[in-house]
């Protein structure tokens, strides 16, 4: 593997575990970010949430009570229903929509009074039932936590009096009601499990205005107009650090796909592979005397061809594996008409020179040609390895 390679790998491997890294960084800030930001909510077990009140009216109004997540002008265009919800900012479309639904019989059950009636903060307090009213006289009092002064803007019958004002106040509005807390923390999950009686509270006004058992109880989980952007999605500001996060996690992913698509193949027209060379067996031979001769291997060389000649001859004239080189001349002068002397004589050189001294260039030279005249010689004759 070249060093260029090398460098390649490591900046790749550098470049993923810093991606890790902040993946995983990412990950713990909108986690943190999520549960700073998280509004209550009927879905939440925090103090500040409301699944606890949420749970007691689906058990005392078996399959009525579910969640609406759907802006409140579709709520309140469909039938008259008892809707519960939290929400402080309405819109004076919002409101005249609600005015038009309750007057045909829906029950708005606001747990916070609007924004345009929040006044001064004020600190823990007892509000008392107010007896007038029938059905509510066996109620207990109510042991509300610090929050704002509500101030209405319209005439509320009270249901719950403290020294403050007004606590739970109730309006007609056509064939059905307006029902306002002075603030929703009465509700929360860690106040009810501290003063559980504003549960009781809230269920008895629902069963008191729940006139058609069929009436669906709504707990409005929808967001304020003003929470969305203009495609309807929540908005918000994001915080700076957060917004500078984001943007060197771009930015990585940005060098990220840049470094990747840099050291990738190319598209292109298709590219013809390599073929692969043939060897002959004649490219084989001169590849093995060239390292024969590149390693001064005259010796070995030798032998291969008077073992073959010795093959040979021994074929030619059916004389044992025993057989001398003299032996083997006389039998194949006999056979063939040919001069033994000669043949014996280049035959006993060669075995010389391979069991000698390792033969000169010129020797070497003149027994290679000799043994390979005669074993062409017997090739003339059909005898072959």
């Amino acid at each position: 593997m070249s060093s260029l390679e090398k460098r390649s790998e490591l900046v790749v491997a550098l470049i993923s575990l810093i991606a890790l890294v902040v993946i995983a960084v990412s990950g713990l800030l909108l986690a943190e970010d999520g549960h700073r930001q998280e509004e209550p909510c009927s879905y939440s077990r925090q103090d500040h949430g409301y699944c606890g009140i949420y749970l007691l009216l689906a058990k005392e109004f078996p399959r009525s009570v579910a969640r609406n997540h759907q802006r409140l002008n579709r709520v309140f265009i469909g039938k008259p229903a008892l809707l519960i919800t939290t929400r402080t900012e309405w819109t004076d479309r919002e409101l005249e929509a609600a005015r038009s639904w309750m007057e045909r019989g829906g029950v708005l059950v606001m747990l916070n009074p609007p924004e345009s009636e929040q006044g001064e903060e004020i600190g823990e307090r007892r509000a008392e039932v107010n007896t007038a009213w029938r059905g509510f006289a066996d109620l207990p009092r109510l042991e509300l936590p610090a929050s704002v002064r509500w101030e209405p803007a319209d005439i509320y019958y009270p249901l719950y009096r403290s020294s403050s004002g007004t606590e739970i106040g109730v309006k007609p509005v056509g064939r059905g009601r307006c029902v306002v807390f002075s603030d929703s923390a009465m509700l929360t999950n860690g106040q009810l499990r501290r003063y559980p009686e504003a549960g009781a509270v809230l269920v008895k006004i629902l069963a008191l205005y729940r006139n058609d058992a069929r009436k669906r109880i709504l707990w409005d989980e929808s967001k304020p107009v003003s929470a969305l952007d203009v495609e309807g999605k929540p908005g918000g500001k994001p915080e700076p650090i957060l917004l500078l996060w984001y943007g060197l996690v771009d930015q990585l992913i940005l060098v990220a796909v840049v470094y990747s698509v840099s050291r990738a193949r190319r598209l292109g027209p298709p590219v013809e592979l390599p073929q692969a060379e043939v060897f002959t067996l004649e490219d084989y031979m001169n590849s093995l005397a060239s390292f024969y001769r590149k390693t001064g291997s005259r010796q070995v060389v030798l032998e291969e061809l008077y073992q073959d000649v010795r093959r040979r001859l021994i074929r030619a004239t059916g004389c044992g594996a025993s057989a001398d080189d003299h032996q083997l001349a006389e039998a194949y002068g006999r056979i063939h008409g040919a001069d033994p002397s000669a043949l014996a004589a280049t035959l006993q050189a060669t075995a010389q020179a391979i069991t000698g001294s390792e033969p000169g260039e010129k020797d070497f030279f003149a027994l290679g040609r000799a043994l390979d005249a005669y074993r062409k010689e017997l090739d003339k004759y059909g005898e072959s390895c």
